[in-house]
């Protein structure tokens, strides 16, 4: 939610923010939240690999392709990974001569491929490797996780039937993945200020268990 007072469009005067705008932050809102619930998944998943207090290297990324592989895990596999997780890795990937290679043949050091928050940064052994900033930390470790893509599997909606009822000026924004956010304005003129409310129903599971595992190493 976002509250903007009168006097702030009025003073703002074409600075102000627009409905648009407003609704591309709940949705970027949207997306980070759904990040944050997907990632504290990964804190359950039972098989791990990586060793505490050390940093992530090429063998741990092996051993969890590896464990994997024996768990008859359907591929193909993704990693998401703590950005210092993603760094280390390079690191260690360098010092082997090997690199994470995007598909677009852009550099991994890029800005959009190193940017802080997340998304998808290259590939290395036919895995896709993706950094995420929600990745669980505890111990002064993170913990980021290999999976099966069909490992687990989300929900999403909005009240439509609210949606049909609401104030003038609603929209329906739709988010990256797909998900759409229900954002509406709530005025109230007494204390001259308007709402912008965001609205995401959203729900994620693991679907196959033993489809997964966790990547422990230092933070």
């Amino acid at each position: 939610m976002r509250r903007v007072a009168d006097h702030y469009t009025i003073a703002g005067g074409g600075a102000a923010p627009s409905l648009e705008q407003m609704a591309d932050d709940m949705g970027r809102a949207a997306v980070l939240r759904e990040t944050d619930m997907i990632a504290t998944l990964f804190s359950s998943v039972s098989a791990s690999v990586g060793t505490s207090g050390v940093d992530m290297s090429v063998d741990d990324f092996y051993s969890a392709i590896y464990t994997l592989i024996q768990a008859s895990a359907p591929g193909p596999y993704v990693a998401v990974l703590a950005e210092i997780q993603v760094t280390d890795l390079m690191a260690s990937l360098r010092s082997e001569g090997q690199a994470l290679v995007p598909e677009d043949g852009s550099s991994l050091l890029s800005e959009a491929s190193m940017a802080p928050g997340y998304g998808r940064v290259g590939s290395f052994g036919r895995v896709d490797v993706y950094k995420c900033d929600s990745a669980p930390s505890a111990g002064g470790n993170r913990s980021g996780a290999m999976f099966a893509r069909p490992w687990a599997g989300w929900m999403d909606g909005i009240p439509m039937e609210a949606a049909k009822h609401a104030n003038p000026g609603t929209v329906i924004t739709q988010i990256q993945n797909g998900s759409k956010v229900l954002v509406e304005y709530a005025r109230d003129p007494e204390s001259g200020n308007t709402k912008i409310v965001g609205s995401l129903f959203f729900g994620v599971s693991e679907i196959i268990g033993g489809a997964a595992v966790k990547i422990v190493t230092d933070a």
